[in-house]
């Protein structure tokens, strides 16, 4: 641990001879460890005295709102933006209420116009769409109306976060950015096509390597946007005032922890190779920052495990193997597509919901257990689109 905080706070003064280069985070009185004794944990974790309440949203089934797949929910204001990237290949706009609103698909390469969707945010502000292809990115309204556009130069971009107005955070992989360098985060002014700022140096023996970033590995936060990797133990805080990368949270596992710096590794493929066999304990990257808790998991002698910190306390309330509820009945709660504040959107097939709800009832559940389920399920059919369940933990 003291060598990776060392390793840090180097790169920030590296970085210091070049105002358009970050080449690692800055670790200050602000960053949080977290402690994890991967050595103690349990085989299921009970969550139901973190939940207040609970409640399911099924998404409304038309012929214009057939889902195929969820890979990220946005819950904002009155509106639930659901991304489906791989299926339907769009994005769908319901009401808090999961009435369909309207539907956001590949039209074309003209002004407002997208052919394909490489990643999808929203906020209250709106909803941003980024089209790899074409190079820019497009905003609509919460009602789906386009707003506008910008063209992006060209670098190979998998998600993205947006900081300020026309402004957005990238992250680069297998391609270089500047010469013969290549960065794994990009601060880009889209307003302007132009550059604010590099971050953390990307090895170029590593272009042939998979990337692990999906839909969760940036997340908004109150104090700026969240950024995290597989394999590496630290989450990333990045300050869109000062265009600075600092170290919010470092993972600091009791037995067998991953070496510093891990994904800048050279000989990354045999490291994956010592993860199967049992030499590490790794970040497996399945983060959600709430306002009072984290929740992430981590990979260690070939099992999954899942934990929960408590933000105020600055404690862990779970290390399990699965996190469940009873209260939900929801045999676990890892499955979560969106979040806000103290509340987790878990997606739940309708299918799915239905075959638990007959299950209960055969296992004799109490009516008082099996009533939160019952009008959902008895307006359903099984291949109906998604039902959302929204858990509300205490603040």
């Amino acid at each position: 641990m003291r060598n990776s905080i060392l390793l840090f706070v180097l790169g920030g003064l590296l970085a210091s001879c070049d105002p358009n280069v970050q080449t690692g985070p800055i670790v200050d009185a602000k960053t949080a460890t977290i402690s994890v004794d991967n050595g103690a944990i349990t085989d299921f974790s009970n969550i139901d005295t973190l939940i207040s309440s609970f409640s399911y949203i099924p998404l409304e089934t038309t012929d214009s709102s057939l889902l195929g797949n969820i890979n990220a929910v946005f819950p904002i204001k009155n509106r639930i933006v659901v991304f489906d990237k791989y299926n339907a290949k769009s994005v769908f706009i319901f009401s808090d209420q999961g009435k369909f609103v309207a539907k956001l698909s590949p039209s074309g390469e003209g002004p407002g116009e997208f052919n394909s969707i490489g990643r999808c945010k929203a906020d209250s502000a709106g909803i941003d769409i980024f089209d790899n292809s074409l190079s820019k990115m497009l905003h609509y309204d919460l009602d789906g109306q386009f707003s506008k556009e910008y063209k992006v130069a060209h670098f190979y971009k998998t998600n993205f976060l947006k900081y300020s107005e026309g402004k957005y955070l990238f992250y680069n992989v297998n391609e270089p950015t500047a010469g013969n360098e290549g960065y794994k985060l990009i601060a880009w002014d889209a307003a302007r096509n132009q550059l604010e700022r590099y971050f953390l140096p990307i090895d170029r023996s590593l272009s042939m390597t998979e990337s692990y970033v999906d839909e969760s590995h940036f997340q908004a936060s109150p104090e700026g946007p969240v950024f995290f990797e597989f394999f590496n133990d630290t989450i990333y805080n990045f300050a869109a005032d000062s265009l600075k990368l600092s170290a919010r949270y470092i993972l600091d596992f009791k037995d067998d922890p991953s070496p510093a710096g891990y994904v800048n590794d050279k000989n990354i493929r045999d490291k994956m190779k010592d993860v199967e066999k049992n030499q590490y304990a790794v970040f497996g990257c399945r983060y959600l920052e709430l306002k009072d808790y984290l929740f992430f998991n981590y990979i260690y002698k070939k099992g999954n495990r899942s934990v929960i910190w408590d933000k105020k306390r600055k404690e862990t309330f779970s290390n399990a193997n699965f996190i469940v509820s009873s209260k939900t009945m929801l045999p676990c709660v890892n499955w979560y597509k969106g979040a806000a504040d103290n509340q987790l959107l878990v997606k739940f097939e309708a299918a799915e919901l239905i075959a638990l709800y007959r299950q209960r009832v055969q296992e004799g559940a109490t009516k008082a257990l099996l009533s939160s389920l019952e009008h959902v399920t008895a307006a359903l059919k099984e291949d109906d689109n998604p039902v959302l369940l929204v858990i509300n933990l205490k603040g």
